[in-house]
Parts: structure tokens; C-alpha cells; sequence
């Protein structure tokens, strides 16, 4: 069962920025929530090797980077991996449906019945098969 669902409407730029700021936006709620230990599954091949330190990104986010680094640290344990877009599914469903919430917390009560059964099937072990 999720413990909180996130999604918001951005103006980024690129794509690159906007899987940075989305990284960084879930790291910030993890630490509200007071997770200790996380693991970050992102579809963002640049982004993972960014944060993960083999790579480097966008200018315009070095500091908003820099920050998400930061924040890691702070976590008991934590990772940063690459999934392809089919392994994340219900981020995928997230990002393409119109966001009616201004970046807040969705509350689980009004969590599309959609996105609930990619849930359930994320939480069966259902194999995505990429093409």
C-alpha cells in the first residue's frame, strides 16, 4: 500500500530538468515523511548517472543536483537506480495524465482506480516486457 502519491504540473524545460526536479521532489518528501531508507527507480538513464556521480547534467540544475546529494546523504541507506520506462509504470501513468493537484500529495481516497491496479501488479512482481 503506498504510503503517499505525488504528482504535480511543471513548466522545466527539458526533459532532463524535469527528471531531476521529479528526483528531487521525491527525495524532499521521503525525508518529510521521515523515511530512512530509500531506493529511487528512475526512467532517466542521464539523471542516475548525474546524481550517481558518472555523468554530468544540465547547467541549469547543477545547484538543484548538488542539493539532491545533499539530501542522500541524510538517509540511513539509500540508492539510485535505472529502470526503462516500461518497469515504471505508474510514473508513466502519472506523467501522462492531466495533473489537477498543484503539487501536492494526491490523497489516496481519489487515487485513479488505473493506477491503483498498476500498484497491485507492481506489488504481484508483474514482468514488463520492453519491445
Amino acid at each position: 500500500m503506498p504510503i503517499t502519491i505525488f504528482s504535480l504540473n511543471t513548466d522545466a524545460e527539458d526533459i532532463h530538468s524535469l527528471e531531476i526536479q521529479a528526483i528531487y521532489t521525491g527525495v524532499i518528501q521521503a525525508r518529510k515523511l521521515g523515511i530512512n531508507s530509500l531506493w529511487i527507480e528512475a526512467d532517466s538513464f542521464l539523471a542516475v548517472n548525474v546524481i550517481n556521480g558518472s555523468g554530468s547534467g544540465p547547467w541549469k540544475k547543477q545547484a538543484m543536483i548538488r542539493e539532491i546529494i545533499e539530501h542522500l546523504r541524510n538517509f540511513s541507506s539509500w540508492k539510485l537506480t535505472h529502470v526503462w520506462r516500461e518497469s515504471n509504470a505508474a510514473t508513466d501513468y502519472l506523467s501522462k495524465r492531466s495533473c489537477p493537484w498543484k503539487g501536492e500529495d494526491i490523497p489516496l481516497p481519489l487515487v485513479p482506480e488505473k493506477l491503483l491496479s498498476i500498484m497491485t501488479d507492481d506489488r504481484m512482481g508483474t514482468v514488463y516486457i520492453r519491445l
